[in-house]
């Protein structure tokens, strides 16, 4: 942008507008005063971005950058040659007669006129600022009266060689003539006349190829002629210029300029959105031309832009056009600059649109807290609604909201849209508050509201005393519930309330409670004694508030009965071991002791009444439900006493609420995770009765059997089938000792193994096919390590039972007979496949024996056959023909060696008669071993205990007899060995028969006793050696 040039001609022009912008605070400000008053800038622009976002930019450029740029018309690098605006012509030769005037000018003040008199030439090659050159486009204005003669102007001229342009008016033509050396050469011309009595523009375009391309001009801009030359040689580069005129009356040349020409130019600017507009301003910068600026406003209802303000301007100033009461809210600026010679200067550095700002308006009648308002929240919303014109208008507006509080600050909040400010003050002192709101939208202008003032007052809490219980009543009940309704109007405030109550019962503070909410409150208390009582309730809320209630009485006049819950039997959740249960609480009344009374309990289970018991003195209600069903129960104890309600519907006090189960589902877990079920897995159980019969086949995959519809006290042989498990044969005498069947996975090292029945007491053989196999195993239940069956079943008569038993897993057998009698033949270990013989050896005494003492005895019976591994096993047999015995407990250990043991066992299961072996192998065999042993009754008091050698560790060979006619053939046997030997043989007769008996013992064959037999031995040889059967 060529500005500074023009700098000192501008200077007078941009102070002036420096002080005015400065006024008016345009260029940055967002509120601006205008040359009218307070108006603001709605919309202005002023840098280059505003200036290339422009609707039309037509012959005009965007220069500059940021706020310095502007917009200019094209061509703005034009330099002058001369103007003549010296007043003189020092820079030019050959100037006799020739002046510089001012009545005929083409611009600025000066132009030169030729003198008419003389022919001669105006030359200049030094001293003007600026001379022609190849390249350069050459603009001069020249005026020709028309009286004859003609004009030229040369250029590129030195001493003798230079272009020029010839206008003839005697003869009408226009030449394009090379001179070089002096002589003349015509390159192009034509017949054609030139205009007189008019500034003529004459325009040459020098290419730096020796082009020559000259137009000439009429002052209305209309071109006269047009020549084309070229000159191959370019002798002529560069020089000076000189005008010559011929034969002429008057003769004129001004405006001489290198590349000057300008033609018109065009700015639209970009929408201005502003309502209430009221001026616009355009910034110019004009020099030798003129600008029309026009205020255009969009008319939504033609879809249109209309002219609303125009003006043209010649000189450089910052203009204001009046837009007058519009209701346009749209609008844009429009210049256009005029088309001048070489030598114009036409610039726009900003331009904008200026409105009416309003003031915020605050709607004090809508203000709250206001007029002196009580409030019981020491938390206020300050609210008033606030709106401002300027917020819907396109350039829009934003207020600075300032709330006062007391005189202070509280809040500050900036809005753009009409709306209610509200803001919250907490924590506020009972008392008088004084508030009001201070408004300034972001043209300067400002808004201050009335003063409002709000009282803070908070509420004691109150009581319904009419809602007071009890109040004068009677009551037989020891213990009591107090209630009474309070309320607090604070409670209902955004802030709230605590209110502590305290209960002063008969002048003692009984109870606090907290509340804040409006409700009943109640106290529970006792028991308390007969007599009259008084209460009443003190309150105090978290403002320091106090009140109280009025003071109420009862009497207490007998008592209630109570049931004492923990008392309750079976305890919750018990799981029953029989099908008949006994429920059983303990009852009390201090009115037994008083006036007396009855009390009457009633059990009820699962919503039924089972049974009743009445009490007249403190005691144990109970009664007892036989046949119980399986699965979970609920049962509860009511009681009423005579001096209540009297029945049921009513009682006087209830138990809590508890359960016991009666098992009723079959759980089937693997045996190596007894705590988890077989879940996910296909399991077919099938389950019979001991007499055969089939009783149910079900299946399932959650590892649970429901068994509800079943007997659960039966004793059950189950067939268990699982995918990934062996089969599994198990004996359940009843759902009440073991709920759990456990299963050996199929990836687990198992033996099958055959156990065979060898009973030599005809207890557990023969025609009795009820007894019952137990094979068990030491588990880690929920309850802990306990002994549970895994596979069992009725010996039948056969006396045989197949099992699958994990390698290396160490079992327990149990055998039961038909009467229950047990006995524990001692563990077993599963090391190989094969068959197991299971010996159950006979009492030595007869349980029909009439005497009442205590039998028990211990033996080693020796198993060992062939080459086999040596083995056989201690057996221990006990009778008690009183029934006392409830608990066992049988320690085998070395004879010598009392903590060598390997067996130390305690049962419990009660015993009248009881035997076990306990299998020994290798070099144990070797081992003498004592069997000690205590008995306990019910009451856990040892009643007998003895240590019993086992002795007698004798082969025992098989019976071929069978044990019920061994006692027959060995006392035939017996007699038959004492005949042999009569007279004066017969001690050694009883020698001999006591050898027999001691063989027949040996053998197994023999039930004596070891001692007995000894005992005839030592008769027999003192007999011999007396000479007993001497005569």
């Amino acid at each position: 942008m060529i500005r500074d040039r023009l700098e000192d001609a501008r200077r007078p022009a941009i102070v002036a507008f420096a002080l005015f912008a400065t006024y008016l605070v345009v260029s940055t400000a967002p509120v601006a005063a205008a040359s009218s008053g307070d108006l603001a800038v709605g919309s202005s622009h002023t840098t280059a971005s505003d200036f290339n976002d422009a609707t039309e930019l037509t012959n005009v450029s965007v220069e500059g950058s940021g706020t310095s740029a502007s917009v200019a018309l094209e061509g703005q690098l034009n330099q002058t040659v001369d103007g003549f605006e010296d007043g003189d012509l020092s820079e030019y030769t050959q100037t006799t007669g020739d002046t510089v005037q001012s009545s005929m000018v083409w611009s600025g003040d000066y132009a030169v006129e030729m003198d008419p008199s003389v022919d001669e030439d105006l030359v200049s090659t030094s001293g003007l600022p600026k001379y022609p050159s190849a390249g350069d486009t050459i603009s001069f204005r020249t005026y020709h009266d028309g009286s004859g003669g003609g004009w030229a102007f040369n250029f590129g001229k030195d001493s003798n060689n230079y272009y020029r342009v010839r206008h003839g008016y005697t003869v009408q033509d226009i030449r394009i003539i090379k001179v070089v050396n002096g002589t003349s050469t015509t390159l192009r011309d034509k017949d054609i006349g030139t205009p007189s009595g008019e500034w003529v523009r004459g325009k040459i375009e020098w290419g730096e190829n020796g082009e020559l391309n000259y137009t000439v001009y009429d002052e209305a801009g209309n071109v006269v002629a047009s020549l084309s030359a070229t000159d191959s040689n370019e002798t002529v580069k560069s020089g000076g210029i000189m005008m010559e005129a011929w034969k002429h009356n008057a003769q004129y040349f001004d405006a001489i300029d290198l590349n000057g020409e300008k033609s018109s130019g065009t700015y639209i600017s970009q929408p201005h959105d502003v309502g209430n507009a009221k001026k616009a301003w355009a910034d110019l910068t004009l020099q030798n031309a003129s600008a029309t600026v026009t205020i255009q406003a969009y008319d939504s209802s033609t879809s249109s832009w209309t002219d609303v303000e125009s003006s043209t301007y010649s000189s450089t100033g910052n203009y204001t056009l009046d837009l007058g009461n519009t209701s346009y809210e749209m609008w844009r600026t429009k210049v256009v600059f005029d088309d001048e010679p070489a030598g114009t200067v036409a610039e726009i550095h900003d331009e904008g649109v200026w409105f009416q700002p309003r003031a915020p308006s605050i709607d004090g009648a809508e203000a709250a807290p206001s007029g002196g308002s009580d409030t019981n929240n020491e938390d206020v919303t300050l609210s008033v609604p606030i709106s401002d014109s300027d917020f819907s208008t396109p350039q829009g507006d934003s207020v600075t909201v300032d709330v006062y509080l007391d005189g202070e600050i509280v809040d500050t909040q900036t809005i753009t849209s009409n709306q209610t400010v509200s803001t919250t003050v907490t924590e506020l002192e009972d008392g008088n508050h004084t508030w009001h709101v201070e408004t300034t939208d972001e043209y300067g202008e400002a808004t201050t509201s009335s003063t409002w003032n709000f009282t803070v007052n908070h509420y004691a809490a109150d009581v319904d005393n009419s809602s007071a219980s009890p109040d004068g009543s009677t009551s037989r009940y020891a213990n009591e519930t107090i209630s009474i309704d309070v309320s607090d109007r604070d409670f209902a405030e955004p802030s709230g309330d605590e209110v502590k109550v305290d209960l002063v019962l008969d002048g003692a503070v009984a109870g606090s409670k907290n509340v804040t909410k409006n409700g009943t409150v109640t106290f529970d208390v006792g028991p308390l004694e007969d007599g009259n009582h008084t209460w009443h309730v003190e309150m105090t809320d978290e403002y320091g508030l106090t009140s109280e209630s009025d003071s109420f009485t009862w009497e207490i006049d007998h008592y209630e009965p109570t049931v004492n819950s923990s008392s309750m039997s079976p305890e919750d959740g018990a799981k029953l071991t029989s099908k008949d249960v006994t429920l059983s609480v303990n009852v009390s009344d201090r009115d037994f002791q008083l006036d007396g009374d009855t009390v009457t309990a009633e059990f009820v289970v699962d919503s039924e009444v089972v049974g009743t018991d009445t009490l007249s003195a403190n005691g144990t209600a109970s009664t007892t439900i036989t046949d119980v069903g399986g699965g979970n129960h609920s049962w509860y104890v009511r009681v009423y006493d005579e001096y209540g309600s009297g029945n049921s519907s009513n009682p006087d006090a209830t138990s809590a609420n508890k359960t016991y189960l009666v098992p009723s589902t079959l759980y089937i877990r693997p045996v190596n995770q007894p705590k988890e079920l077989i879940n996910g897995t296909n399991v077919t159980v099938t389950g019979r009765f001991f007499s055969g019969e089939l009783v149910f086949e079900r299946s399932t995959e959650n590892g649970k059997l429901n068994l509800t519809d079943l007997p659960v006290d039966r004793t059950y042989v189950l067939v268990l089938e699982a995918d990934g498990h062996n089969r599994r044969t198990v004996i359940i005498t009843s759902l009440y000792e073991q709920d759990s069947v456990y299963l050996l996975n199929d990836s687990k090292t198992a033996y099958y193994t055959e156990f065979v029945l060898n009973d030599l007491t005809g207890e557990f053989s023969g025609s009795n096919e009820r007894a019952k196999l137990y094979i068990e195993r030491a588990v880690n239940t929920s309850s802990g390590l306990e002994w549970v069956t895994v596979s069992g079943d009725f010996f039948g008569a056969e006396g045989r039972f197949e099992a699958t038993l994990e390698k290396d897993r160490r079992y327990r057998i149990r055998i039961v007979g038909e009467h229950n009698s047990s006995r524990v033949l001692g563990a077993y270990t599963a090391t190989r496949k094969g068959t197991v013989t299971l010996n159950v050896g006979q009492v030595s005494w007869k349980v029909e024996d009439n005497t009442q003492a205590i039998r028990h005895s211990a033996a080693y019976i020796d198993l060992t056959d062939g080459n086999e591994e040596p083995n056989g096993v201690v057996h221990f047999q006990y009778h008690d023909p009183t029934q006392n015995t409830s608990k066992l407990r049988v320690i085998i250990h070395a004879a010598n060696n009392s903590s060598n043991e390997i067996m130390n066992s305690t049962y419990t299961e009660g015993y009248g008669t009881f035997s076990l072996n306990k299998t020994v192998s290798g070099n144990l065999t070797e081992t003498d071993w004592e069997v000690t042993w205590y008995a306990y009754n019910s009451s856990n008091t040892v009643i007998e205990s003895s240590n019993d050698l086992a002795d007698g560790k004798r082969y025992v060979i098989e019976n071929p007899i069978g044990p019920k006619w061994t006692p027959v053939i060995l006392t035939c046997l017996f007699l038959f060995v004492g005949m042999l030997f009569g007279g004066r043989l017969s001690s050694i007769g009883s020698l001999a028969v006591t050898g027999v008996a001691a063989v027949m013992w040996w053998l197994g064959w023999y039930t004596a006793s070891g001692g007995v037999v000894v005992f005839a031995g030592l008769v027999a040889v003192a007999m011999a050696v007396g000479g007993g059967g001497r005569r």
